[in-house]
């Protein structure tokens, strides 16, 4: 990799690829209803309800055990009905937003909410809320240790994964920042200073350019990356993994930029542009000395990438590219039309909708000012995210009158039909049929997809619906055994 990246640099764009977009933007599933809730469906159907039910059932079923509250009644089991229910109060707490969950249920005409509170008592919605979780078993004879591991959510973020196969996205897609949940919410890695990123936990990204999010990574103590670009790179390789060799366009965030990285992607039949630093290793330094004036570029070639240096002001960028060369189109701006470099132009493109996805994530999330254990915090960060993907997937394919909605109104829809007793939630109509899940057991054993093609790789996840109870990795093995049978 380092000898290909670190080749001879020159003035010469003749070695630049064409690499040909082999998908399509579509939906991939059988059928599809026009309203939100049909869209919502896709996601939070059945199998999604039991993953966080059998969690949160054994769960209440533990703390039984322990403590036994006063009213037995509020930690009865949990069913599909009740967690839809519970559902539409997290969604509501984004609309409405108050300082206490309490508010909710008082009697003070100013708080009075008697849509939802009557469907549900104060003392049993608390109570799921301390207690929902995924599906993996937690029982008092687990260590701390063990029970703060990141297998309490592995399984919802792997759901959410194997989910968004049935969206095949545009040419465009892109990596953001790491998200960092902290106690009130969710922030963007330079929202914060780095001492406070130190063994906090990051969800990397990857999205398209409709701000649908593809796929979920999830990181726990993985400190500040600046400096190690071999964990970055597995990281975006680790995102990308499902979109590789299809002739994607890939804008990066300053985050993950690099000549290593654009090269492996190149060998993929990845595109890749993004705002590059002078100071990597391998980096043209004959480009560095270049002396340019207001908005002059210059650029330097190696193996299919394209670097290059502009001044904005009194400011020098440089960019990175292996789709475009330095040539410029011509964009309408404020100020008139301007000759800029087609980079440029796809990574303002990116930042756009980079920015876009920002917004709308900080828009009407739940519980916003409420401190959470951390793996309540996944849970409700990915339903969430569900939300958004179904709103953006309703706006490109219901084919309805109804695309003109914005995300508040799609919301109440979404919280009306998941209350309303006549409602269709539940059914899903994605090709993931007889939805299995994983669960984490104390002892690992050989994987047995693994074991078929003489490859010795242990794992812990079994998968107890199967009549064989066969282990399997997570991660592509779980869902490849499924498809096969």
């Amino acid at each position: 990799m380092a000898g290909a990246v670190g080749g001879l640099w020159n003035d010469s764009s003749f070695k630049m690829r064409y690499l040909p977009f082999k998908g399509s933007c579509q939906l991939n599933v059988e059928s599809h209803g026009e309203t939100p809730i049909d869209f919502v469906n896709l996601f939070i159907d059945d199998s999604f309800l039991d993953l966080l039910i059998c969690g949160t059932n054994e769960s209440l079923k533990v703390k039984n055990m322990n403590n036994p509250p006063c009213n037995q009644d509020y930690c009865l089991p949990v069913d599909r009905t009740e967690m839809r229910i519970f559902f539409a109060f997290i969604l509501y707490s984004g609309i409405i937003k108050l300082p206490r969950i309490e508010d909710f249920w008082r009697n003070d005409s100013f708080f009075k909410i008697q849509y939802l509170t009557e469907k549900m008592k104060k003392f049993r919605f608390l109570t799921l809320l301390k207690n929902i979780c995924s599906s993996n078993k937690i029982d008092s004879t687990m260590s701390k240790a063990v029970a703060n591991n990141l297998y309490q959510v592995e399984p919802l973020v792997s759901f959410f994964n194997r989910k968004m196969d049935i969206f095949l996205p545009s040419k465009q897609i892109f990596i953001t920042e790491p998200i960092v949940l902290v106690k009130n919410g969710f922030k963007y890695k330079n929202e914060l200073p780095s001492a406070s990123l130190k063994n906090s936990l990051k969800l990397f990204v990857l999205a398209d350019c409709s701000k649908c999010i593809l796929k979920i990574f999830m990181g726990n103590g993985i400190d500040d990356l600046q400096e190690n670009e071999i964990l970055k790179i597995s990281i975006a390789m680790k995102l990308l993994e499902n979109h590789l060799d299809k002739g994607h366009s890939l804008y990066m965030d300053r985050y993950y930029s690099s000549l290593a990285l654009s090269t492996i992607l190149l060998d993929k039949s990845t595109y890749s542009n993004g705002i590059i630093s002078p100071a990597q290793k391998h980096f043209p330094k004959t480009l560095v000395a270049f002396e340019l004036l207001e908005g002059q570029l210059a650029a330097k070639y190696s193996n299919g990438i394209c670097v290059s240096k502009m001044r904005v002001g009194s400011e020098e960028k440089y960019f990175i590219s292996s789709e475009f060369n330095d040539e410029k189109n011509k964009v309408q701006t404020k100020n008139g039309i301007k000759l800029l470099p087609k980079v440029v132009c796809r990574i303002k493109e990116g930042i756009s909708a980079y920015t876009a996805l920002q917004t709308d994530t900080s828009e009407l999330y739940p519980f916003e000012k409420q401190f959470f254990r951390w793996h309540r915090k996944v849970i409700f960060h990915i339903l969430h995210i569900m939300m958004m993907n179904s709103y953006y997937l309703f706006k490109q394919f219901s084919g309805t009158n109804n695309t003109d909605m914005d995300l508040y109104n799609f919301r109440l829809h979404v919280i009306k039909s998941f209350i309303s007793s006549d409602s269709k939630i539940g059914t899903s109509n994605t090709n993931f049929t007889n939805f299995h899940n994983p669960r984490r057991l104390k002892s690992e054993s050989a994987c047995k997809l693994c074991s078929m093609k003489n490859v010795a790789k242990s794992s812990y996840f079994c998968c107890l619906d199967c009549q064989d109870k066969p282990f399997l990795c997570l991660e592509p093995c779980f869902k490849m055994y499924h498809e096969k049978r």
